[in-house]
């Protein structure tokens, strides 16, 4: 049955929804990079303040904390659970026809973080409002995150206190799924991300002598197609790995021979035992081709975001409050896990939580536009509303109340 209360929170996040596709949208026209987003960090602090957050800290650089303390009757226990927003961009051009498109070139919110700074914005203005419904003795914390496309400012943001008593925490990204869908489950998530180069040292020459050189090309060449076969013969059938060789550099001139060829490339994984196969076997791979060519060639593998790991509990509570919101059918763990990486994993190794997706593909989409990291990307303000229902019926469900009670007199 559907309460008074229901439609009073339905009345109040259609009252604000203008207001923060309107910021959405102007930090979309002015992206930033990992903690450079000085300009996003003021404007959101801008309208923290306007919105009488007072409880407010800046760290990480560029990042911000906002805690609501709660001014109603003390609960039994006392909790505090924090939710999380990533606010950088990606240094890459937009490519869209739309009024807001990046006026910074060579830097787009190409990943949806300005979505997901808009649905917690949402969600603070309204608890904010509402703070008198939280117990005295709980809080809710605001997390909006620096840098999540690197170097990675969720490790920052640990270190300078924002975990600091959080008993959960939870975050929300946008994904190319069927709209107002959540996608969710417990354990691994997304993947362990690393990064890779190679080097194959040959030696130059003139293209119409290649028996008196060294050629690094054809050697790197080799290289890269046996490196994929690695997940095909070394990883079992039932794991999952991805390697990809995404950037290639030698040479300067169609008529000779470089002395050197370069591979830049990324490894996921979901599983510590697969990474290290995959470090064993490419190293080999990169060694004795190129010794076959007679080059030298060598590899660094940088290690980087562990697995996000959903917690078991968290992830149930998630999946009871989105089928609350959006119904039964429209709660699912097709397609999970997926292979891209993400800093939300640092905040579950340190406090239990869940992180999860939500759906902004329409019918009439194309998938470039909705699929982040596409220059063709734009976040579907339409979800906005169902993002900011999402995070305030999570903090009812968490700390056991309702924000707005039938008898509430708005």
């Amino acid at each position: 049955m559907i309460g008074q209360g229901d439609y009073l929170m339905e009345a109040q996040v259609e009252g604000v929804r203008e207001k923060f596709v309107c910021f959405r949208q102007d930090v979309h026209r002015h992206p930033e990079l990992g903690f450079k987003e000085t300009r996003t960090k003021e404007v959101l602090l801008n309208h923290l303040k306007g919105m009488g957050c007072s409880n407010i800290r800046e760290v990480a650089e560029t990042g911000i904390i906002v805690d609501i303390h709660g001014e109603g009757e003390p609960a039994a226990t006392s909790k505090v659970i924090a939710l999380r927003a990533d606010m950088d961009a990606l240094p890459m051009d937009e490519e869209t026809d739309v009024p807001y498109s990046s006026e910074n070139k060579g830097v787009a919110h190409m990943c949806g973080h300005d979505g997901h700074m808009a649905m917690l914005l949402g969600a603070c203005e309204l608890i904010e409002k509402q703070k008198k419904q939280i117990p005295s003795n709980s809080t809710v914390r605001f997390l909006f995150q620096p840098a999540e496309e690197g170097p990675g400012g969720a490790t920052k943001m640990i270190e300078e206190g924002c975990l600091e008593g959080v008993a959960e925490v939870y975050g929300i990204h946008n994904m190319p799924g069927p709209f107002g869908v959540v996608l969710v489950k417990p354990g691994p998530l997304m993947a362990h991300s690393s990064s890779f180069y190679i080097k194959i040292v040959g030696k130059g020459g003139h293209a119409s002598m290649p028996q008196e050189a060294v050629d690094p090309i054809v050697a790197g060449s080799n290289v890269i197609v046996a490196i994929q076969s690695i997940v095909a013969r070394n990883i079992a059938a039932l794991h999952s790995v991805v390697i990809s060789c995404c950037k290639v550099r030698s040479g300067s001139t169609g008529n000779v021979i470089p002395d050197n060829f370069e591979i830049w490339g990324t490894i996921r994984d979901f599983d510590d035992n697969d990474f290290q196969i995959v470090q064993t076997r490419m190293k080999e791979i990169v060694e004795n081709i190129s010794a076959a060519h007679g080059a030298t060639g060598t590899i660094d593998i940088k290690s980087g975001y562990p697995c996000v790991i959903n917690h078991e509990t968290e992830t149930q509570h998630v999946v009871d409050v989105c089928k609350s919101v959006l119904g039964e059918e429209r709660v699912t763990s097709q397609s999970l896990p997926v292979p891209a990486g993400e800093d939300f994993s640092y905040y579950l190794e340190k406090v239990p939580g869940c992180f999860f997706f939500l759906g902004t593909l329409e019918k009439a989409d194309t998938m470039a536009l909705r699929m982040c990291h596409s220059s063709k990307f734009d976040f579907n303000d339409k979800i906005l509303p169902i993002g900011i229902k999402i995070w305030l019926r999570l903090v009812e469900h968490r700390l056991n109340i309702k924000l707005f009670p039938d008898q509430s007199a708005l």
